[in-house]
C-alpha cells in the first residue's frame, strides 16, 4: 500500500490523516474539496457582512471610521477569495499557506470591527455581536483546517478580542446559523 492509498484508506474512514504538506484532511473531504467549501462561504460571508452594515447604518451607528474598518473586513474577505482561486488554478502547498494567512487576516478584521463597535441598543449589540460571532467562528474553524502559518505581519490589532470556538461550517449551516440570530428580530431584513 503506498501513501496516496493509505491516506485515501484513512480519509473513507473518516480519519484524520497528516499529510506531508502539513495539511489536515478530516471527514473525508480533499484540500480542493475544503477550498471550495471556503471559495462558497467566503462569498456568503461578504453578503452576511454587508447585510449588517445595513443594519448599523439604518439604526445611525455606523460612523465613517467605522466604515472604514467595515471596507477593510470586505476587502480581507476578498482576499480569501484571490488566495482560494488561485489555488484552484494551481493547487500547491503554498497557496494553502496564502488562504490560510488571508483567512486569518480575515478573522482579525471582523475582530477589530467588534472592537470599535459602539451600539447604545442593547438588543440590537446582542443581535449583531451574535452574527459576528457565527462569522469570526466560521473564519476560525476554516484556519484550523489548513497548514499553521506564522501571523501575518503589520495587522492592527483588535483592543478587545470576541471569544468563539472554531466552528467548522458547510456554507449551508453558516446561513442557518447566521440566519437564526436574526429570525423573529426586527432585523429579520438581514437575513441571508
Amino acid at each position: 500500500m503506498n501513501r496516496r492509498s493509505l491516506l485515501a484508506k484513512l480519509a473513507t474512514l473518516g480519519a484524520v490523516a497528516v499529510l506531508p504538506l502539513k495539511f489536515v484532511a478530516c471527514a473525508g473531504q480533499t484540500a480542493a474539496q475544503i477550498v471550495t467549501d471556503i471559495q462558497n462561504y467566503v462569498a456568503l460571508a461578504k453578503t452576511a457582512f454587508n447585510s449588517l452594515l445595513n443594519v448599523l447604518t439604518t439604526n445611525g451607528v455606523l460612523t465613517p471610521a467605522l466604515a472604514t474598518v467595515g471596507n477593510e473586513v470586505i476587502k480581507a474577505l476578498s482576499d480569501i477569495a484571490t488566495a482560494v482561486a488561485n489555488y484552484l488554478a494551481t493547487p500547491v502547498t503554498g497557496l494553502l499557506g496564502a488562504i490560510s494567512t488571508a483567512l486569518q487576516v480575515a478573522e482579525n478584521s471582523v475582530q477589530v470591527f467588534w472592537s470599535d463597535l459602539s451600539i447604545g441598543d442593547p438588543t440590537l449589540e446582542a443581535i449583531i455581536t451574535g452574527a459576528l460571532a457565527v462569522i469570526i467562528s466560521t473564519i476560525a474553524g476554516y484556519i484550523a483546517l489548513l497548514p499553521p502559518t506564522p501571523a501575518p505581519t503589520g495587522m492592527v490589532m483588535a483592543r478587545r478580542r470576541m471569544q468563539v470556538a472554531p466552528k467548522r461550517r458547510s456554507p449551508k449551516q453558516f446561513r442557518h446559523d447566521f440566519n437564526k440570530v436574526l429570525k423573529g428580530t426586527k432585523y429579520a431584513g438581514a437575513m441571508i
